[in-house]
């Protein structure tokens, strides 16, 4: 999940998620809704099967995942998976390799929150035997 400038996120006070993934429209796509310095939160949506990158870690940010719509599975380094649905929390700590795919019958909308934001590279990808498809 690329650095997003305080410029490009919505950055309002409330919203609307249901209406904003409405106008958004099928998926893919991915939002940014909060950037600061210290954080930033992107809603993301993948069509069934979809993910929008292989298996990575932030060496030097947190990430939680909010499933917002759909099911899929979390899947991290060595094939440690966890099934996903609406209303699920997710963390993964620093240097944590994962991915997060939809599942085969729906899309998947989910929020990131990364902590930091920063100007600086923070994903590094990892292809190994693995990683999904």
């Amino acid at each position: 999940m690329p650095y997003v400038p305080t410029s490009g996120a919505l950055n309002l006070t409330s919203l609307d998620l249901g209406t904003l993934i409405g106008d958004l429209g099928p998926p893919p796509w991915r939002k940014p809704l909060v950037a600061s310095a210290s954080t930033r939160v992107v809603l993301t949506s993948v069509l069934p099967n979809g993910s929008p990158h292989p298996i990575h870690h932030h060496p030097r940010a947190e990430e939680v995942f909010y499933i917002v719509r759909g099911t899929g599975r979390l899947t991290l380094e060595g094939g440690v998976e966890h099934e996903v649905h609406p209303g699920m929390l997710l963390y993964m700590p620093r240097g944590v390799r994962h991915t997060i795919t939809a599942s085969d019958a729906e899309s998947l909308v989910w929020m990131s929150f990364i902590a930091p934001n920063e100007d600086a590279p923070d994903t590094e990808i990892t292809q190994n035997e693995s990683s999904p498809a």
